[in-house]
């Protein structure tokens, strides 16, 4: 069973991390019912600082859909800190017992 976890950004926006595969993560950013990002990586990649995490998921917003930060303008920095935040905890779900 696929693991997530939703964080609600504002009213229309909201952040998405889903375990697709074991270790595995996809990350992704809805406004409304329009994906507008997504991307996946190794849980193992993902940084262990908050500063690091957020770079990183930026870094991945940037390579993989460019234009979702024009969609974003003004909120992108609270939709990286929300997916920093539900990554983290996708993560301590799938490392319990």
């Amino acid at each position: 069973m696929k693991k997530s976890i939703q964080i609600i950004t504002s009213p229309l926006l909201r952040q998405f991390a889903v375990e697709t595969n074991p270790r595995v993560i996809e990350v992704i950013s809805k406004l409304g019912n329009t994906t507008i990002s997504r991307t996946s990586f190794c849980a193992d990649d993902f940084p262990s600082s908050q500063e690091g995490r957020e770079s990183f998921l930026m870094e991945s917003m940037k390579n993989h859909t460019p234009k979702a930060l024009e969609i974003l303008s003004g909120k992108a920095g609270e939709c990286i800190s929300d997916q920093v935040k539900a990554v983290a905890m996708l993560i301590d779900i799938a490392e319990a017992p």
